[in-house]
């Protein structure tokens, strides 16, 4: 009798430890949260390209389960050139007026707040809400304008997402993919 009355008691411990430990979930931060610790947050930003503000906002958001997008190079807040953007680059210019040169094939450019340019783009560009600006979009680059009056000068393949705002496509030369564009122009220097 007094061995049952010991395993029942045993098994109800055993009970209550799970179960305990199920309602308190996962111990810890989670890896990605604790990416943003130590000034980690100021290479992260959100798969749309937003930084964030503090290594609060940037824990809080990966610990909620938030995917971390890490940047390979970072820009500052003022306008600069950030230069070519290679194939295994992601680059953030979290503010200002940031620009790059060519953005090869697998790179990726967030430009954040203020007008951003790129000058080839065969990879990714993440415009923000301001004007942005594409020289040339090549096969397999894309451009994704999200606000602002964006404009594309060249388009000889690939996809220019527009966003919100009037935004413009002065030659279409491919027959690439067009969104959300307000107006196709055949001459917009004329």
């Amino acid at each position: 009798m007094k061995r049952l009355l010991i395993v029942t008691a045993v098994a109800c411990l055993a009970l209550l430890t799970v179960s305990a430990t199920q309602a308190k979930g996962p111990g810890g931060n989670s890896p990605s949260a604790k990416a943003c610790q130590k000034g980690g947050w100021q290479t992260k930003v959100r798969p749309d390209g937003t930084p964030f503000t503090s290594e609060q906002a940037c824990t809080s958001y990966a610990a909620m389960g938030g995917q971390l997008v890490f940047c390979t190079r970072v820009g500052t807040d003022g306008p600069e050139h950030l230069g070519k953007v290679a194939g295994d680059e992601v680059v953030c210019g979290f503010g200002g007026t940031d620009s790059v040169g060519d953005l090869d094939a697998g790179g990726v450019f967030y430009g954040g707040a203020g007008g951003d340019s790129a000058e080839n783009v065969s990879g990714t560009f993440y415009g923000g809400d301001d004007p942005d600006f594409v020289n040339t979009i090549w096969a397999g680059g894309t451009f994704n304008g999200e606000g602002g009056n964006d404009r594309v000068i060249n388009m000889r393949a690939g996809t220019y997402d527009g966003g919100a705002g009037s935004d413009t496509l002065c030659l279409d030369l491919s027959g690439g993919t067009e969104t959300t564009i307000t107006s196709v122009e055949e001459d917009c220097f004329g």
